[in-house]
């Protein structure tokens, strides 16, 4: 969850130096899911929530817990359903507000001090941010954002110390330049895109220093300009990764042998964005699984096959709700090829509402 007005970027800037474990996955979004109105409606809750305790218990194949009763996870929001602070083992972040606009985000992690790491926002008349102030365990640094007309400039620097790196954007009609320097004043990294009306089609090139390393070819929808081809290959012109919509408005990805851990991979997701199925498989190790939601958007069922295409097993979910639709309890059941079921887990949720 990156916090109203808090520049993307930056906050990816926060959950890396907070060295919080994040799957990335290439998902192509469509633009047909509404747009959630509050930080907490992003978060899956509805009305308004004060605060959610995620409780969870692990039984064993005789029925015996095998961890838990406990909390994983415990957050809160203010009256204007904005995150004040989540709380997931020993790691705890919050926000601090200032208006409408996040003033400051503090990561703290009780058993190690040493990684935590405080991210400052100063804003100008418009609400837009011009200069964060990150502090670490390497000391104080200050990244300051310039726009005009043509592009941005982001230029980090110490606190009182010399230029650390500097990243210029520039817009030149269709193409669009990004150059990372160095202290030193070297070319780090580059990404330059150019898109051509006519073939409908984007071409980005990815270099480190002067070494070309990847190059992105995008297709575009000449109706609404959105993507309906990814195809990315490496210096070497190596397919490494495709991704594809297809008629119904669903994606589907893939990459090759050298892509993910001399493995073949490959995804689905469906118009709103929601993975459907993915598959992985490097000849040793399988994982094929498909994906069913309910109408709340819940993961329902996810039902898992081998590589002769035969089921192998299920996982279940059920959820119970309150009065505002969010839900409470969830059971976790799993069952075998003869789909006979335990419950594998328990989770519940202790919500208040303002």
């Amino acid at each position: 969850m990156a916090a109203a007005g808090v520049p993307a970027g930056q906050y990816n800037l926060l959950m890396q130096h907070a060295a919080i474990p994040l799957l990335l996955l290439f998902l192509v979004t469509t633009g047909s899911a509404q747009a959630p109105k509050t930080e907490a409606e992003a978060d899956g809750y509805l009305g308004p929530v004060h605060s959610v305790k995620t409780i969870r218990t692990e039984y064993a194949v005789d029925g015996k817990v095998v961890t838990g009763p406990k909390v994983d996870r415990e957050q809160s929001y203010d009256t204007l359903q904005r995150p004040v602070e989540v709380r997931e083992g020993n790691f705890t972040v919050f926000y601090d507000w200032d208006g409408e606009h996040l003033g400051r985000m503090r990561a703290i992690f009780a058993d190690d001090p040493s990684r935590n790491i405080t991210t400052e926002y100063k804003r100008d008349s418009a609400g837009e941010v011009y200069e964060t102030v990150i502090t670490d365990k390497n000391g104080t640094r200050h990244e300051y954002e310039k726009k005009t007309g043509s592009g941005t400039t982001i230029m980090s620097r110490l606190a009182d110390g010399p230029e650390r790196s500097r990243k210029v954007s520039t817009r030149n009609g269709p193409d669009h330049d990004s150059i990372t320097y160095g202290p030193d004043g070297q070319v780090e990294r580059r990404a330059l895109q150019h898109c051509d009306d006519v073939a409908h089609a984007c071409i980005t090139t990815f270099y480190k220093g002067a070494q070309l390393e990847r190059t992105m070819v995008q297709t575009l929808d000449p109706e609404t300009g959105r993507q309906v081809e990814m195809r990315m290959y490496d210096a070497s012109g190596k397919p490494l990764q495709i991704a594809q919509r297809r008629a119904d408005g669903s994606y589907q990805q893939a990459g090759d042998g050298n892509a993910v851990q001399s493995g073949k991979t490959w995804s689905t997701s469906d118009p709103r964005g929601r993975i459907t199925e993915f598959f992985f498989d490097n000849g040793s190790f399988l994982e094929w699984h498909k994906i069913e939601y309910d109408d709340k958007d819940r993961v329902k069922s996810q039902t898992n096959f081998d590589r002769g295409h035969k089921v192998i097993g299920r996982r279940l979910y059920e959820y119970r709700e309150d009065g505002f639709g969010n839900w409470t309890r969830k059971i976790d059941r799993q069952c075998d090829a003869a789909n006979a079921c335990r419950v594998l887990a328990l989770t519940s949720r202790e919500i208040t509402y303002w």
